[in-house]
C-alpha cells in the first residue's frame, strides 16, 4: 500500500518592510541646533550645526550663519581659538557689499580678541556699519515699503537705519572703553578715545546712555567735569532704580496703590546689572551730595535684584559714609565682611598650592577683608565703639 505524502503547511507571515529613514535636511539640522542651544545643550547644538555644513556648500549666506552659530557654541565651550576661526570663516563667506551681518561678526570677533587685534576687528565692524547706514539711507523709501510688506506677510523685517545707528554708537563706545583700559598706554590713546566717544554721542539726535557713561568715565580720567554726564545717565534710569530701591528700604515708599505700569516698564528697561554697578562707581567718584544720593538709589536697585553680591554691600557702605551715615556704613560693611569671610573659608577648603587661580582669589579676598576692616575700624572709632571692632 503506497504511503500518502502529507504536505506540511507553514504559515507565511507578512514581513513589514521598514520605511527608509528620511534624511534630515540642512534646515532640519539648523532647527534642531537652535532648539538645543535654547535648551543650553551646547554639545548637541554643535553636532547639529556641523551636520548641516556639508549640505550648504552652494548657499554661502546660510553657511555663514551656521559658522557664526558654531562660533557661539565654541565660545560657550571655552574654545576661544575655535570661535575666532568660525567667525573669520563666516566673514569670508559673505559676498562683498554692505551687510550688517558681516559687521556683527567683526564685532563678535573683537570681543574674542585683545588689544590691537580687538581694535582692528572693532574698526572693521564700525566701517561695515557705516557702509550699511549709507546704503540703507539712500534706499530709505524702498526699505520702509519693504518693511511694511514684510509685516503684512508675517516675514522678518530688514534691519532699520535706527537699529544700525544704535549698533554703531555702541561699537564706538566699546572702542572708547578699549582705549580707557587695555590700550590706555597706546600712542594717541586719549585723542582716539575722545574721537570715538564724540562719535557715539553724535550719531543720533539724543546720545545713548552708554555714550554718556563712557564720556563721564573719560572726563574723570582727564580730571575734568564729569558730573553732568553721569547724572544724565542716572536720570534715564531713575524711575526704575527708585521702584526697585523702595523694595529694600533705600528709597521713599510710593503712596499706597501708586505702583503703576510705568514703574514696571521702567524696571524692565533698566540697563544691565554690570552697567549700573559701573554707574555707581562713577557717581561716587564724582562725589557731590547729589551724585552720592543717586548712587544709593542705583545700589538699591542692584540689591533688590541680587543681594548675594559682596561688592554691592561694600559700595553701599562707602556711599553712606560719604553721605554722613556712619551707622549705616558700618552695617553694610559688616555684612560685606561676613560674606567675604565665608568666601575665604570656602576657598581655603579648596586650597591647592599649585592652583594659581585659587591662590590669587584667596589673596584678593584677604585684601578686600583688610580694606573693609580698616574702614570699619575708622568708622567705629568715630562712633565711639572701638572696643566692638572685629567681634561681630
Amino acid at each position: 500500500m503506497a504511503k500518502t505524502k502529507t504536505k506540511t503547511v507553514t504559515s507565511k507571515k507578512k514581513i513589514k518592510k521598514s520605511k527608509p529613514k528620511k534624511e534630515l535636511s540642512a534646515s532640519d539640522f539648523i532647527e534642531q541646533g537652535d532648539l538645543a542651544l535654547d535648551s543650553l545643550d551646547v554639545n548637541k547644538a554643535l553636532e547639529c550645526y556641523q551636520s548641516a555644513i556639508p549640505q550648504l556648500e552652494d548657499d554661502k549666506e546660510k553657511l555663514a550663519d551656521v559658522m557664526a552659530k558654531l562660533g557661539e557654541c565654541k565660545v560657550s565651550m571655552g574654545d576661544q581659538d575655535g570661535a575666532r576661526d568660525a567667525f573669520e570663516q563666516a566673514i569670508n563667506l559673505i559676498p562683498e557689499g554692505p551687510n550688517h551681518k558681516r559687521a556683527g561678526y567683526y564685532l563678535y570677533l573683537g570681543q574674542l580678541s585683545l588689544e590691537e587685534e580687538a581694535l582692528e576687528a572693532y574698526q572693521k565692524g564700525i566701517q561695515e556699519l557705516e557702509n550699511c547706514i549709507r546704503y540703507h539711507t539712500e534706499k530709505m523709501e524702498v526699505e520702509e515699503q519693504h518693511t511694511e510688506d514684510c509685516q503684512k506677510n508675517g516675514e522678518e523685517s530688514p534691519i532699520s537705519v535706527k537699529d544700525l545707528k544704535q549698533q554703531l554708537a555702541l561699537s564706538h563706545c566699546t572702542v572708547a572703553e578699549l582705549f580707557l583700559t587695555d590700550l590706555c598706554y597706546a600712542e594717541n590713546a586719549e585723542k582716539d578715545c575722545e574721537f570715538h566717544v564724540e562719535s557715539a554721542m553724535n550719531i543720533a539726535d539724543e546720545p545713548i546712555i552708554d555714550a554718556l557713561q563712557v564720556m563721564a568715565s573719560l572726563r574723570l580720567s582727564q580730571q575734568k567735569e564729569a558730573k553732568p554726564y553721569i547724572l544724565k545717565v542716572y536720570n534715564q534710569m531713575k524711575e526704575g532704580c527708585d521702584a526697585l530701591a523702595t523694595m529694600v528700604g533705600l528709597s521713599e515708599p510710593l503712596e499706597e496703590g501708586a505702583v503703576e505700569l510705568s514703574n514696571v516698564e521702567a524696571v524692565n528697561n533698566l540697563p544691565s546689572f554690570e552697567f549700573r554697578c559701573q554707574s555707581v562707581k562713577l557717581l561716587l567718584e564724582c562725589g557731590s551730595d547729589e551724585c552720592v544720593q543717586a548712587a544709593i538709589q542705583v545700589l538699591g536697585s542692584l540689591l533688590a535684584e541680587n543681594d548675594e553680591v559682596v561688592e554691592i554691600w561694600y559700595l553701599l557702605g562707602c556711599a553712606f559714609e560719604m553721605n554722613g551715615g556712619n551707622e549705616l556704613a558700618i552695617e553694610y560693611w559688616q555684612r560685606a565682611r561676613e560674606m567675604l569671610l565665608k568666601v575665604k573659608e570656602n576657598l581655603q577648603q579648596d586650597d591647592d598650592d599649585e592652583d594659581d587661580e585659587i591662590v590669587q582669589q584667596l589673596n584678593e579676598c584677604q585684601d578686600q577683608i583688610l580694606d573693609i576692616e580698616n574702614k570699619l575700624k575708622r568708622s567705629l572709632e568715630a562712633e565711639g565703639k572701638c572696643d566692638e571692632t572685629m567681634e561681630q
